[in-house]
């Protein structure tokens, strides 16, 4: 062998050690990158479940303080006043809904002719007289107030809106 191609064997060889470690320092760059990658996740998980955490406590403190004011809102100042989510449960705890359309039946000639307005103010109204004067009415609404800790006037008022829409269905 000549020193030519003794040069070109030794500078192959070099060629290809240098090439095996630059790919190796080029994996082991990407294992870094991996793992800084890893470790950055691993702080996003940890501050979500702080967050969750932090947002949890919030809402407590919020069912606290509408706890405070009388208990969570039943209904919405929409037009037309509407219930929320906690509305529609005790709608369907005290079982408004049924007893409503039941109820509604018998009003609607007395209420023929009324505007939507009065129709609401008149079931306002008509929604108490029956409670006052159903026991058994007046016991399924007390216990859902307890229950929910509400006073019964909100219970009442998610029946009014309940026997308002009663009402109003039958002139459709």
């Amino acid at each position: 062998m000549d020193n030519v191609d003794g040069l070109v064997l030794v500078g192959t060889v070099v060629g290809v050690l240098v090439f095996v470690l630059g790919c190796v320092r080029f994996i082991e760059y990407l294992l870094e990158k991996a793992r800084q990658k890893g470790k950055w996740e691993g702080e996003v998980d940890s501050d979500r479940k702080k967050f969750d955490q932090f947002m949890n406590q919030i809402s407590q403190r919020i069912d606290e303080i509408w706890k405070h004011l009388g208990g969570k809102p039943v209904s919405e100042s929409t037009s037309p006043i509407s219930l929320t989510d906690f509305g529609r449960s005790i709608s369907e705890r005290v079982g408004a809904k049924k007893w409503s359309h039941e109820e509604s039946i018998a009003l609607i000639e007395e209420l023929r002719g009324f505007s939507e307005y009065q129709v609401q103010e008149f079931c306002n109204g008509h929604v108490w007289k029956k409670i006052l004067g159903d026991d058994e009415l007046k016991a399924r609404v007390e216990n859902c107030a307890y229950q929910e800790g509400i006073d019964t006037e909100k219970v009442a008022e998610v029946i009014s809106i309940e026997l308002r829409d009663a009402v109003l269905s039958h002139r459709e």
